[in-house]
């Protein structure tokens, strides 16, 4: 079986770093989510915590 065949295209790609600095210059604001770092710091309800 050809693997491109069966995998799934993502049409979100993750862009290069040149294209957002290319968005950003000559903005005065702009603003960045740290979704990695920040992912461990959402609170999970007490009940929920150990299943």
């Amino acid at each position: 079986m050809d693997l491109n065949v069966v995998c799934v295209i993502d049409p979100f790609l993750t862009p290069f770093p040149e294209e957002i600095l290319q968005g950003v210059a000559g903005k005065e604001i702009y603003s960045f989510m740290d979704g990695f770092l920040g992912y461990h710091h959402v609170r999970i309800v007490k009940e929920d915590q150990e299943k």
